[in-house]
């Protein structure tokens, strides 16, 4: 079987579309790993860079028909992603033009003659990589999100894989300096260190490569959400890559990778760590760096959400309440840093008298309606407004302290990721005490963004998972029907009848040891019914079975 590559960047346009100095950057470093004969071992992976339409067109019909049957053929793209006014999907040359802010589609690759080109391909195992935005870019770093391609459509076929850096018409790049675009660097990072290979097989699939890249990206800019679309279960176990499996580099990568939670390891990590240094031989110089490659990801997140932070205080210190102008810069800043509302929803609640940046604008907007909108002629106008934006003291329900054993299994029905805007354990007992919930009876309100769903969807009496940094941390009890509803978002009382001790919860099992499966993790997010989860139903049989399991597995934990 012979290996074959051929890999598109293109990082210089014409008027209309905004240059991508990582494109080529990204051809160069998946070109060496591909061919180091120690990882893809691939027999060819053909570098185009800057192509016309024409010559992108014309070397993708060649390099396909070359392909033979037992082949593995590999087309990667970097660059813009444009869609015409039927939402078409095509792929920028570097002579692509858009009039008026409108593509010229005959100086663009469209998604169908891709389609057509590779349905011809003889190659069994076949695999498309698109790190491309599909929408283009509008200013520096800010794209238009107007709904999704339906790349399944226009690029699936029977054998084929296809890997998105994004799904939604998004922007999928870095800011300007970086090396590499987000997605093609984990792409890399994965295979160059062996890091995706999961299961230590010593072969990493291209669903594992996928996982791997996905979410490290996830984890630094979490408006991208990586794809991967195959119409054959086999084409999820295509082989496009080994790892060396006894390279004490990627034997510390990984314990580095199970003790990495948020931007620092704890301290207990820390000295394990160190301890596996010596075993493995690394010097401090390798295992540090390996460390900070662990880590980055966290940490570029955590830096983002701090920028943001700093901004919003700085704004305030200039003006409060906030004008309209400055809250849709605001909006923009924050799409800017690829942070979703949810993700900085706390952060705003706490600099904007309980407010997500959403509510307060809607707040504003609604006082103003009602003819008290002075605030911007007077200090007392100020204060007036804000005293009554401010959300209000609400005191936890009576009840007593409860225990998971003293709760009905069959009660276990939804999961919801959570998540401390701090990048913390979110709802420890510290936590719910500054919520101005009742530490002693373990009560406190959950919260749902404004764009989340569920909160209505559980009952009086039933019982939700909560996992946040990949652990399962609570089972609460929904205390009645009630969802309070603010601008800011959904909240509801909860009873905590189990919890973890507070020692370091990042020492807790995976969570896919404790649910068998990978829940969603979109903190402050959707609470998932259990029954209609895809993922769950691919590990249960059957509901009841997981309930007694999840039951017995939290009552005779030692945790």
């Amino acid at each position: 079987m012979g290996k074959y590559a051929l890999l598109i960047g293109v990082d210089t346009y014409g008027e209309g579309l905004q240059p991508l100095p990582a494109a080529s950057k990204d051809v160069a470093a998946l070109q060496e790993v591909l061919l180091n004969p120690q990882m893809g071992g691939f027999n060819e992976a053909k570098p185009l860079i800057n192509p016309t339409q024409l010559e992108m067109a014309r070397e993708i019909e060649l390099w396909v028909q070359d392909r033979q049957p037992e082949d593995l053929a590999l087309l990667f793209f970097s660059g813009h992603g444009v869609k015409d006014d039927r939402r078409d999907l095509y792929f920028a040359a570097t002579n692509t033009e858009k009039i008026r802010d409108r593509l010229l589609t005959s100086t663009a690759t469209s998604a169908r003659f891709i389609h057509d080109r590779i349905r011809t391909c003889k190659a069994k195992y076949q695999v498309l990589i698109l790190d491309c935005c599909f929408g283009g870019a509008f200013g520096d770093l800010v794209a238009r999100d107007d709904g999704e391609v339906p790349l399944k459509e226009q690029l699936g076929a029977e054998g084929r894989v296809v890997l998105t850096s994004t799904n939604a018409v998004d922007y999928s790049f870095e800011e300007k300096g970086a090396d590499l675009s987000i997605y093609s660097r984990y792409l890399v990072e994965g295979i160059s260190t062996g890091a995706a290979d999961e299961d230590g097989d010593g072969v990493i699939t291209i669903d594992e490569l996928h996982r791997y890249a996905g979410r490290k990206v996830r984890e630094t800019s979490p408006t991208m959400s990586p794809s991967l679309i195959t119409l054959k279960d086999e084409g999820f176990r295509i082989q496009v890559a080994r790892s060396p499996q006894d390279d004490p580099k990627l034997k510390y990568r990984k314990e580095a990778e199970r003790r990495a939670t948020s931007t620092e390891f704890t301290i207990p990590a820390k000295h394990l760590l160190k301890l596996r240094r010596a075993e493995l031989g690394l010097s401090d110089a390798e295992a540090e760096t390996i460390e900070a490659e662990v880590l980055k990801p966290q940490r570029d997140y955590q830096r983002k959400r701090h920028e943001y932070q700093v901004t919003l205080r700085e704004c305030l210190n200039q003006e409060s309440p906030l004008s309209s102008l400055t809250l849709n810069d605001l909006k923009d800043y924050r799409a800017h840093l690829r942070l979703k509302p949810e993700d900085v929803a706390v952060i705003e609640q706490a600099a904007l008298s309980g407010y997500d940046l959403e509510g307060y604008t809607a707040e504003i907007a609604r006082q103003q309606q009602k003819g008290d909108g002075n605030h911007s002629d007077s200090k007392a106008g100020d204060s007036d407004l804000e005293s009554r934006i401010s959300p209000p003291e609400l005191k936890p329900p009576d009840v007593s302290y409860k225990e998971l054993s003293e709760c009905d299994p069959s009660k276990i029905l939804f999961i919801k990721n959570v998540r401390d805007p701090n990048g913390n354990w979110a709802y420890s007992l510290d936590r719910i005490q500054k919520m101005n919930g009742s530490v002693e009876s373990r009560v406190f309100e959950l919260f749902w963004l404004p764009s989340s769903r569920g909160a209505k969807s559980a009952s009086k009496g039933n019982l939700m998972l909560l996992n946040q940094h990949a652990k399962i941390t609570h089972v609460v009890e929904m205390l009645d029907d009630e969802v309070r509803e603010t601008p800011s978002g959904y909240f509801r009382w909860v009873r905590v009848v189990w919890m973890p001790e507070e020692v370091n919860w990042s020492q807790l099992p995976h969570q896919r040891e404790i649910v068998g499966f990978e829940p969603p993790t979109i903190g402050g997010g959707t609470a998932y019914s259990l029954a209609n989860l895809s993922k769950f139903q691919e590990t249960w049989n059957s509901l009841e079975a997981f309930q007694q399991h999840i039951f017995k597995a939290l009552l005779d934990a030692d945790l």
